[in-house]
C-alpha cells in the first residue's frame, strides 16, 4: 500500500443521536486506524529525533483511552512529499465516549461532543489534546478555540500515556462550556450586515489580503462573502451565529465554490486538507464567533 497518500476518513455516523435515525455507535478498528493513519502505529521515531525524544507511540495512547471508555471514530494524516517521512507524520484522531450514560450528556441538539488529538513522531508537533464538536447534518468537524476550553499539550516522555488520560478527561469536564457557548451563539441573531462582516472575516482567515511595501493591499479570496452565507441544505437555514458559523465553516473547510483566482482564471475552492491548517481556521472561526457574540451582548 502506498502510505504517501493516506484519505482522511469522513465519518458520519456515530453515536446515538434522539431524533434523528442514525445508526448504531461505530468505532474504528486497528485495520482501519492503520489504513487511515499508519503513522498511529510507528515503531520509533523519526530517525533525526534525538535521544531525548521519548518515544510512546500513539497507539498506546489509543489502547489506554479504549480501555478509559473513549473509541476513535475518525482519524485523518497529512501527505508526506518526502517518502523518508512516511509512517512518523503528523496525525489527528477523533474520539467519543462510547458509554451511554457518559456520552448522553454531550448531545448539543445537531452535534456531539469529541476529544481531538494531534501527534506525529518526527518532531512536527507533540500530542495535543482538544475539545472538538462533529455536526451530524453537514459532518463537519469543529475545533473549539482555547478562549473556551484550553488546549492540552502532552510532552513525549515516559508518561505520555497518563498524562494523555488526565488531559482527557480535563476536557470532558469542560463540556458544559462547550454547550454554554453553542446556546449562546444560537441566541445570538445577526442582521445582513453583520453577516456579511462575518463572512468578510472569515475570508481573511483562509485568504489573508497581501500587504506589499510601496504596494496597494491585494485582496486574495477567490470568491465573495455571499458564496460563504449560502446554505446547502435546509437544516443550516438561519440567521443566528451558530447557524452562520456552520454554514461559513463548511464551505471555507471543505470547498466547492465556483470563483476566481487573482490572475481572473476561473476555478473552484479546494477544501482544506492538511491537518495544521485545518485546526487553525477551525479554532480561529470559533474565537471569532466567541468575539461576536461577546460585542453582540455589550
Amino acid at each position: 500500500m502506498n502510505t504517501n497518500v493516506v484519505p482522511g476518513h469522513d465519518f458520519t455516523k456515530g453515536a446515538r443521536v434522539h431524533n434523528l435515525a442514525y445508526a448504531a455507535p461505530r468505532a474504528l478498528d486497528d485495520e482501519q486506524l492503520r489504513r487511515f493513519a499508519p503513522s498511529v502505529f510507528a515503531e520509533a521515531p523519526h530517525a533525526r529525533m534525538s535521544d531525548r525524544y521519548g518515544f510512546i507511540p500513539t497507539s498506546s495512547v489509543v489502547s489506554a483511552l479504549r480501555e478509559e471508555g473513549f473509541v476513535p471514530v475518525r482519524a485523518q494524516e497529512n501527505w508526506v512529499r518526502n517518502p523518508g517521512n512516511a509512517g512518523f507524520a503528523r496525525h489527528a484522531l477523533r474520539f467519543r465516549a462510547i458509554d451511554e450514560a457518559l456520552a448522553k450528556d454531550f448531545f448539543v441538539g445537531d452535534s456531539v461532543f469529541e476529544i481531538a488529538l494531534t501527534n506525529s513522531h518526527d518532531g512536527s508537533t507533540g500530542y495535543v489534546i482538544e475539545a472538538a464538536l462533529f455536526r451530524f447534518a453537514c459532518s463537519n468537524g469543529l475545533l473549539i478555540a482555547d478562549s473556551t476550553v484550553e488546549r492540552i499539550a502532552v510532552r513525549h516522555t515516559k508518561h505520555v500515556v497518563r498524562d494523555a488520560i488526565e488531559g482527557t478527561f480535563r476536557i470532558v469536564a469542560e463540556a458544559p462550556k462547550v454547550i454554554a457557548a453553542i446556546d449562546r451563539f444560537r441566541k445570538v441573531e445577526l442582521t445582513d450586515r453583520e453577516r456579511t462582516a462575518f463572512a468578510r472575516g472569515a475570508l481573511e482567515l483562509r485568504w489573508p489580503t497581501r500587504i506589499e511595501e510601496g504596494q496597494p493591499a491585494r485582496e486574495t479570496a477567490p470568491i465573495a462573502e455571499d458564496a460563504l452565507l449560502r446554505p446547502k441544505r435546509f437544516e443550516d437555514q438561519g440567521r443566528d451565529l451558530w447557524a452562520t458559523l456552520n454554514v461559513v465553516q463548511e464551505h471555507l473547510t471543505k470547498g466547492g465554490d465556483r470563483g476566481r483566482a487573482t490572475t481572473g482564471r476561473r476555478l473552484t475552492t479546494r477544501g482544506i486538507k492538511a491537518i495544521s491548517e485545518d485546526q487553525r481556521v477551525n479554532r480561529a472561526l470559533w474565537a471569532y464567533a466567541e468575539a461576536v457574540a461577546e460585542r453582540k451582548a455589550a
